[in-house]
Parts: C-alpha cells; structure tokens; sequence
C-alpha cells in the first residue's frame, strides 16, 4: 500500500506519520523495518528496489520518502516524465508487506500531474494538510476545535474565551500552540479548566505569525481582520509601536502582488513559470496569485507609493502611524474605482 501526505501544515503531517512508524515498530524489530529517503535525490528504481525488500522479522516494513512528487510537478518532460510514469506503472504493485509514504511539504495539483493519477489507483490513500488560514471562516472554526480537542487530549478543557485569546496571541501555528497547550495544562494543575487570564499570564506572544495574518487579511480584502491584526501588533510589541516595521512589510506584500500580475498578466507566464521567476514554494505563490487578482496593476503600485510617503512622514514626524495605517489598510481592502489614463501613467512614473 502506498500513502501521499502533502500540504504545508507539518505538524500534523507528522503526527500521522509518526502514527504509522509507531504500527510498524508494534509489529517488532524495531527501526530495522524502518527506512527513510531523499526524494530530492532518490530514482525511482532505488525506490522500488527499497520498497520491494521484505520485512525483517516482522509483517510490515516502512518506507518514507520526503519530497519526491513535488519534483516531477516541477519538470514535467525528459527524464523527470519517464520517472514519474515508472513510478505510477510500479504503484498498483507496491507488496501487501510494504507501507510506502510520500511525504510532501508542499500542497501538490489534485487535477494534474502525478497526483491526478494516483488518485485512481486502489491501493493508495491520499491525504492534504493545508495551512490553516484564520482568515477563512472555515479555518479559523477548524482551528478552534482543533484547540479544545488537544486541550481535552491533555487531560483538560479549555474555555472559549481562552481559545480565543490562545489564537490572538500564537496565531495557527499548531506545533507552538501545542506547546502552549502543555504549559497552560501544567499550570492549571489538571484540576480545572484553562482560562483566558491563564493564556494572558504565561503565553508567549508571537508577533511575527501577527504580522503574516495582518498581511494576508489586506490581501484578501478581510479588513476587520487585518485593523484588528495591525492594532494588536501596534501595542504588543515595542518593536511596532512607531509603525515603519508592519508599513515595510505591507510594502514587501503589494509589491509581491505586483510582480505576480506582471509576471502573469503582463509578461503571460504559466503558475509553474512565475513561481520558479519568483524562487518561493509553491503554496505562498498560490497564495499571492490568489489575493493578485483582487487588485489592479495600478491600484498596486498607488498604495506602495501611499506607503512611501506614510514611511516619509513618519520618519519627520509629520504624520500619525496608527491613523495612517489604519487609511492604508482602509484604502486596500476597498473596491476602487479605475484611475484614468493620465492618472496611470502618473503612478507609473512615480513608483519608478
């Protein structure tokens, strides 16, 4: 049997991993029976012939390869073709004995490439391990059970005020949470439940996933979300407080979307192609294509030069951060009306 794990969410990606290893060490033998590969380096021929080795005093080995599939994605013509139809050919063969896992890092193409295949095959099975992305209704529901579930596998409940609180202050990041979980645990003494003053008390903050929600809310046009995000961050961290870092990384974040509606729009580019142009992982290019076309070119290349003058005048003193860039975050999650002609050119001029 063959598994395909993929997605960007390692933590629990691991997990189920790790819940696979501990089957298999069940059965004896220990790591005898327990083999792990490359996949960046590994050909599909050493692969067979690892996977095709019989278990050593046991029923069952495991073959874990990381990062395979993802690279025929990348190079889908020559040699990287070839390999890839070896491997599906070699699939439906995999032996009862073997438990052979795909561990991909990246959230592969459901409807193209190696994964689209694999799909019909019937002795596989296929998982996804999104990013949670608190901006979705869904996600952020999904995250909120996932929280009071962990909370209650460690032995205590969690109240709703405190799950809030947990994810205001650590974001989606699921392996910190669940330290955090640990802590909060410990500290309230398995003998009642979590609070929100627990979380206040003995969390520490992560601004940085702050920072990325607040980016990722302007992106997607989620403005309650990103003037909440901005204000947490503006008073949490002393770091913040004068405003010039979130104001650079808003910078960073239009003109990401700016170079992926060029590199699309402009120039025509594939996905795969201006992913590779731009030199990220595929998932935070999906993610910048997405929020790209909610906004135009100009709209673009307005608020970055909006942004530079707020960066000039804070840096005088003649303007006020907060109040600044709460207008910025106002001015990019509103529908705007098209600039003229005139006003285009006006704008390209100045970004230059």
């Amino acid at each position: 049997m063959f598994y395909i794990f993929h997605g960007e969410d390692d933590f629990t990606r691991g997990e189920e991993l790790a819940r696979l290893r501990a089957r298999v060490m069940e059965d004896g033998a220990g790591e005898l029976n327990i083999s792990a590969f490359d996949g960046r380096t590994l050909s599909v021929m050493e692969l067979i012939n690892a996977s095709s080795t019989l278990p050593f005093f046991s029923e069952r080995r495991l073959i874990v390869v990381t990062d395979m599939l993802q690279q025929f994605e990348k190079r889908s013509s020559g040699h990287a073709a070839e390999e890839a139809e070896r491997l599906i050919q070699y699939l439906p063969t995999v032996p009862e004995t073997t438990r052979l896992v795909f561990d991909e890092s990246v959230t592969l193409a459901t409807n193209r490439g190696i994964l689209r295949k694999a799909q019909a095959l019937p002795n596989g099975y296929i998982r996804a391990f999104p990013r949670l992305n608190t901006n979705r209704r869904e996600d952020a529901e999904r995250l909120r059970k996932w929280i009071a579930a962990r909370g209650r596998a460690k032995g205590k409940g969690i109240d709703p005020s405190a799950v809030e609180k947990l994810i205001e202050y650590v974001g989606t990041d699921l392996r910190q949470l669940d330290a955090e979980l640990d802590k909060l645990a410990a500290h309230a003494g398995y003998a009642r439940e979590i609070r929100s003053d627990d979380v206040v008390g003995l969390v520490t903050v992560n601004p940085e996933a702050r920072i990325f929600e607040m980016l990722d809310a302007v992106g997607m046009h989620a403005r309650q979300a990103a003037l909440s995000s901005l204000h947490w961050l503006l008073a949490s961290d002393p770091r913040f407080s004068d405003g010039l870092y979130p104001l650079t990384m808003l910078v960073i974040r239009f003109g990401e979307l700016l170079t992926v509606k060029d590199l699309r729009e402009s120039q025509g580019l594939a996905d795969r192609e201006a992913q590779a142009t731009m030199k990220m992982p595929e998932w935070r290019y999906r993610r910048l294509r997405d929020q790209a076309r909610l906004f135009t070119a100009d709209e673009l290349v307005r608020l970055i030069q909006q942004a530079r003058d707020i960066d000039w005048g804070i840096k005088r003193g003649a303007v006020e951060p907060v109040l600044s860039l709460e207008m910025l975050i106002l001015d990019a999650t509103r529908p705007a009306a098209r600039p003229s002609v005139r006003q285009r050119e006006r704008n390209r001029s100045r970004i230059r």
